[in-house]
This record gives C-alpha cells, sequence and structure tokens, in this order.
C-alpha cells in the first residue's frame, strides 16, 4: 500500500516523531465480554511521545480475520503508534457488537495513554474492506449512544476518532447486490452472505429507523458532523463502484464531512514522505 493512502489520517493527527525502532505490545485485553477477551497488539515508537495512534481494522467479511498483520503496523517505525485490534465476529456475535468493540478500542487507548506515551487527542482509525465498513461508522457515528456500548468499559472516555480511512469498504449494505454485475453468481442479499450474517438476519429486512437508527450502514443516515475521511473502492471485476462512490460524497458533504475529492478525477501527486 502506498504511503499516500494513509496521508489524511497522518496529517490529521499532526507532525509525528522521527522515524526509527518501536515496542510492541501484544495480546493487551481492552474489553471483556462474558468472559470473551477482546484483545489489540500496540506498537509504540521508542521516544518520549506522547504519540498519534493509528487504531486499524481488520478485513474479513466481519465474519473472519483477526489483528495480526495489516498495512497499518509499517507506520510504527515512522513515528505513529498503531493499535491493531480484534473484534467479535458474526454469525456468533451481530450488529452492533463490531462497532461497540471498536469504540471501547477508542475508549480504552485514550484511557492508558500516559501509560504508553500515546496523544488521546491524535488517534485516527483505518480500516480494510469490512474493516473500513466499521471505520467509516466509527468516524460518523459519534455520539450515538446506541451504538456506545460502554458497558464494555471507560466510559468515561469519548470513542471519537480524528479521521478516517476506509479502504475498499462498503457504505450501504442495502444496495450491495443491486450494485453488483449480472456474471456475480451469488445473491448478496441471501442470508448466507455476510451482511445479513452480520445482521442476523436477512439483509433486506432491515428496516431503517431514521437517522438515530444504529443500523450499520450508518455511513449514508448519520447526521451529525463528523470527521475527514478518504475512502478508497476496490478495483475488482464485476463490482460496480461509481454509483457507491459518488453516494458516498454526496452523504458526506451533507453531513459536512470532510473528504478528499474523488481519486479518479483528482490529478496524481506525490507520495507523502
Amino acid at each position: 500500500m502506498s504511503r499516500s493512502l494513509l496521508a489524511l489520517v497522518l496529517l490529521a493527527c499532526a507532525t509525528a516523531a522521527s522515524a526509527g525502532t518501536f515496542t510492541t505490545y501484544e495480546s493487551l485485553e481492552y474489553a471483556n465480554v462474558g468472559g470473551t477477551s477482546l484483545q489489540l497488539d500496540l506498537r509504540v515508537p521508542d521516544g518520549a511521545g506522547p504519540h498519534p495512534v493509528i487504531l486499524y481494522l481488520h478485513s474479513g467479511a466481519w465474519i473472519t480475520g483477526d489483528r495480526t498483520g495489516g498495512p497499518a503496523l509499517r507506520q510504527a517505525t515512522r513515528g505513529y503508534a498503531v493499535a491493531s485490534i480484534d473484534y467479535r465476529l458474526a454469525p456468533a456475535w451481530t450488529w452492533p457488537s463490531q462497532i461497540e468493540d471498536c469504540k471501547a478500542a477508542v475508549r480504552w487507548l485514550r484511557a492508558n495513554a500516559a501509560r504508553f506515551h500515546l496523544d488521546p487527542n491524535r488517534i485516527g482509525v483505518f480500516g480494510t474492506s469490512a474493516g473500513g465498513h466499521l471505520a467509516a461508522v466509527l468516524g460518523t457515528s459519534g455520539g450515538v449512544d446506541t451504538l456506545e456500548g460502554l458497558s464494555l468499559g471507560n466510559p468515561q472516555f469519548s470513542s471519537r476518532v480524528k479521521a478516517v480511512v476506509d479502504l475498499y469498504g462498503p457504505t450501504d449494505l442495502l444496495k450491495l447486490e443491486e450494485q453488483k454485475l449480472p456474471c456475480i453468481p451469488l445473491d448478496g442479499n441471501a442470508s448466507f452472505m455476510p451482511p445479513s450474517l452480520l445482521m442476523g438476519c436477512a439483509i433486506q429486512s432491515v428496516v431503517p429507523r431514521g437517522d438515530d437508527d444504529g443500523e450499520p450502514d450508518d455511513v449514508h443516515h448519520a447526521r451529525r458532523p463528523a470527521v475527514p475521511h478518504r475512502a478508497r473502492p476496490a478495483r475488482l471485476p464485476g463490482l460496480v463502484q461509481a454509483e457507491r462512490r459518488s453516494r458516498y460524497r454526496a452523504a458526506r458533504r451533507r453531513r459536512g464531512v470532510a473528504a478528499d475529492p474523488d481519486p479518479e478525477r483528482r490529478p496524481r501527486r506525490q507520495s507523502v514522505r
């Protein structure tokens, strides 16, 4: 992944420390749900800090994947602390468990900022695919009580983030089927497909209830001003991205969310160094 892809988060988090070595903390528990330990791995640059933070949310269609690896981890050598988390997966855990975990992780990072030399005021989030979806919801749902999951801990801290990078995450789960090409044989609305497994029911049986509904397509329905976003669509044969991208940009403009212009239309630029 090019350095420029993370530019929005890095710039929003302001100037970091000089590039260098880092310390890794593995299997830190940020929450516990009925005996299920939710853990993160944290890389912190050596030095006094406080260091800006990138929270990484992994891919896996909400049903698979874990915190190991991920393109954001390399940023630890460039002066940014990086936290990569496990979140609860469908179908064992349905919505909004996943976003509750993400918000709990942000609160945990703020609660432990002094311990790990983190800057609680400079936390950005980066997600890929399903993680991109969660990152986008995280960035547009600040203050939505139904998604906070305060019982997971540290309720006195905010779960708001400074900026979002959404790498090919879906932004409207109710329109995935109609946006694909006929050559794709699978029915995106089928009960065994990831969006339905995420909801615990057929995705088209989900009825939006307005701006505060807490549904997983909050990227389009959230009414509050949110944080700067950068979204990049997947470039895979058979996926129709243009409509989704234009609707996403329009939704962000309505909510007062800053965003990069369409990457298909803007001139190429040098990578951020």
